[in-house]
């Protein structure tokens, strides 16, 4: 709603234009009245405006001085100056002071209608051109950024930047905090938003410097960037890391790690304190959940190696030798316990990993396991959680003891099977085999194999035989268009599943459809 404010010094003439017009039907609301320039001045001091409706001769300030008034203060306000006198040079003055029309005394109400609406016309594109400006602007910040962050700022870019954009930097010294926020189970993208706005905001609200989000566009994982700047928004770091866990308390968020880097000095260092908070995160394994992690607390430890425990890495080379399951489970159950405790950070333990596997892998009598580093490694890599990497590398060892003869035919026979009720129950997601290697810990290589040798094809041919179906049967059993169709069974591309659809039964989705009459009522 547009707040309007009517001035006139004759009280019949402000009462009569408020009765004259649907006021909430037009997209306004009368917020107030004022009988002369002096009292309209007060009310916008102390309310929002958008439009004034004014009288031009008033007693003790007019409305030409109200207008001349309300520019010298900068304010954004629109005037519709109404006067008894048809003169060149009232209408003149008023013009020079931004007035949006000049309406002569009496007027019918199609006449104030249509004034009014020019007035909605031009407010409504101030705001679409200041939004369309606002973004640009937070793009353009984001991006400059991005690129401080990563070291590619000189000093022109930097001055030329700091001179065009509203950044918050003044002083020369800077800290940068990068919060680690995981929202799994607790929000979608699109809710998430305001939370995100909320934490960003924090710190352009009440200190000195800037804020970046970098979104993980695989899974609900955020990270909030801060740029601390100046002495005393550094100084406040602590409150700041207290003002972040009170918002996230409150937003019922129980899933975050917060990396605070070294304090740096000059523009051209602050991705060198980026890049100690986020080192500093790699060690939230050891300081848990809900952690604070200062880089300089960590620095002396962060190089040190996690106690490699070799007599179990035998222990478990002889179980795997010897296939013994029960012992295999249980040393590394007892592997990762060690590493866990003595391990300072993600990275460690998964170089502690890496070395266990690849010591299994090229012993001398173990020339029959079938690890494959080349995707192992990545898999792992991508873990970071201790929990998971220890499950998948379960999975790996008692996968080498059921290799052969019943015991390993029905093993696969098992996976192929939950592998199809996978696909039935997510099929109309993107699903890559990458997804299913990381869902049943086994290497790309290795599905594949075993899928063709068990249902004769490839799994892609299979996925795309299995969504055909489902196409058919929406398109025998409904009326959605074929574009929607091809959006539920999973593809994103129309004219792909189009082709794929005539390749497989030899027909268009059309041409399907009209040879099997649906069986459901046509939509009203």
């Amino acid at each position: 709603m547009i707040n309007t404010l009517i001035v006139d010094d004759e009280i019949l003439l402000r009462k009569g234009l408020i009765a004259l017009i649907d006021w909430k039907a037009l997209g306004f609301q009368i917020t107030g009245e004022a009988s002369n320039g002096l009292e309209a001045n007060e009310f916008i001091e102390n309310n929002a405006v958008d439009l004034v409706i004014s009288d031009i001769r008033m007693p003790i300030v007019s409305g030409i001085d109200l207008m001349r008034s309300v520019r010298e203060r900068q304010k954004d306000i629109k005037f519709i100056i109404l006067s008894g006198y048809d003169d060149f040079s009232y209408a003149q003055n008023a013009l020079k002071y931004g007035a949006v029309s000049y309406v002569l005394k009496p007027f019918e109400e199609e006449e104030m209608v249509a004034e009014l609406q020019k007035v909605k016309n031009d407010i409504e594109q101030s705001a679409r051109e200041e939004r369309k400006r606002t973004e640009l602007e937070a793009t353009a910040v984001d991006v400059f950024l991005s690129m401080l962050l990563n070291n590619k700022v000189d000093k022109v870019s930097f001055e030329s930047n700091l001179s065009r954009l509203p950044i918050k930097f003044s002083g020369e010294e800077y800290q940068v905090m990068v919060l680690e926020l995981n929202l799994t189970g607790i929000l979608d993208k699109p809710a998430a938003s305001p939370l995100i706005q909320r934490l960003t905001g924090i710190l352009k609200s009440n200190y000195q410097g800037e804020a970046l989000l970098i979104p993980d566009y695989n899974k609900p994982v955020y990270e909030i960037v801060y740029i601390l700047n100046g002495r005393s928004c550094i100084g406040s770091a602590n409150n700041i890391v207290r003002d972040l866990q009170a918002l996230l308390k409150n937003s019922g968020i129980t899933k975050y790690s917060i990396g605070i880097g070294s304090g740096v000095e000059g523009f051209e260092k602050v991705s060198q304190s980026y890049r100690n908070a986020k080192e500093a995160l790699d060690f939230k394994i050891s300081y848990g959940n809900k952690s604070v992690i200062y880089y300089t607390d960590i620095h002396e430890s962060r190089n040190s190696s996690c106690h490699y425990p070799v007599e179990l890495e035998f222990k478990i080379f002889e179980a795997l030798r010897l296939k013994t399951s029960q012992k295999i489970e249980l040393y590394i159950d007892d592997f990762f316990k060690h590493i866990k405790n003595s391990a300072t950070n993600i990275k460690t333990i998964r170089q502690a990993v890496f070395k266990l596997i690849s010591f299994c892998k090229h012993q001398p009598g173990t020339e029959y396991c079938n690890f494959d580093l080349s995707e192992i490694i990545p898999l792992i890599t991508g873990y970071n959680d201790i929990d998971i990497i220890k499950e998948y590398v379960r999975h790996i060892f008692l996968d080498e003891l059921s290799e052969t003869g019943n015991e390993s035919c029905n093993k696969r026979k098992k996976l192929i099977d939950d592998v199809k009720k996978y696909v039935g129950l997510h099929y109309s997601e993107r699903i890559t085999l990458e997804e299913i290697s990381k869902t049943f810990f086994i290497s790309k290589s290795y599905f594949c194999h075993v899928f063709k040798e068990h249902t004769g094809m490839n799994f892609y041919n299979y996925l795309n035989d299995f969504r055909i179906e489902k196409a058919k049967s929406l398109l025998k059993n409904t009326y959605y268009k074929n574009y929607e169709i091809s959006e539920m069974i999973g593809f994103e591309n129309s004219s792909y599943f189009n082709q794929l659809f005539k390749k497989v039964t030899g027909m268009t989705p059309c041409e399907y459809r009209d040879a099997e009459p649906c069986d459901a009522n046509p939509p009203s």
